[in-house]
């Protein structure tokens, strides 16, 4: 889903299972508090694939065995976007 961020949301760290809730991220990235309802992020019910400008989630990087690509085009607000 593409949608605005939500109280439960995190994200996967890696193959352990590690998680991080969103609102922590936010606060490391020192993202006002006032600007974080407004992002848009990238979900998988709560666990967040992508926020849009900022991390994605380990778990979905691209790999040596990766078969499938989705390719999403952000055109919105003339952020920086990551790759």
């Amino acid at each position: 889903h593409v949608r605005n961020p939500k109280t439960e949301d995190y994200f996967l760290l890696g193959a352990n299972g590690g998680r991080k809730k969103l609102s922590r991220h936010f606060i490391d990235q020192k993202v006002p508090s006032e600007e974080r309802s407004g992002k848009v992020v990238i979900a998988k019910g709560q666990e967040i694939l992508w926020v849009l400008g900022g991390r994605r989630c380990e778990t979905y990087r691209i790999q040596e065995d990766t078969k499938y690509i989705l390719v999403l085009m952000y055109e919105g607000e003339k952020d920086a976007i990551s790759y």
